[in-house]
């Protein structure tokens, strides 16, 4: 996918995937690593908005967590985090929201 997407695509297509499979892609080899290790910020911000973690309009991190105060919050320093946070939460999504 990698060498035959425009990056811009290869980023829209990895926000579906499930956190749980988007999480360790990274190790699949040292492009993706690389791929990774680049667009680590865009990717999990995608599917931060895409699966309904925070709001569409959110640019920043500090935005997301501004809207979530506390532990563990205090420990998310990347959108990764965020993410990895979000779906640990006991509660309802605010934001979640059905894309068909």
């Amino acid at each position: 996918m990698l060498h035959v997407l425009p990056v811009e695509l290869s980023l829209v297509v990895l926000s579906y995937l499930p956190l749980s499979t988007l999480c360790p892609l990274h190790s699949v080899s040292r492009k993706w690593f690389n791929f990774f290790s680049q667009n680590q910020s865009t990717i999990f911000r995608n599917a931060a908005i895409l699966h309904g973690y925070t709001h569409p309009a959110t640019l920043l991190l500090e935005d997301a967590l501004s809207m979530h105060k506390g532990d563990p919050w205090e420990g998310a320093t990347d959108w990764k985090d965020f993410c990895k946070l979000y779906v640990a939460m006991p509660f309802q999504h605010p934001f979640r929201v059905l894309v068909s």
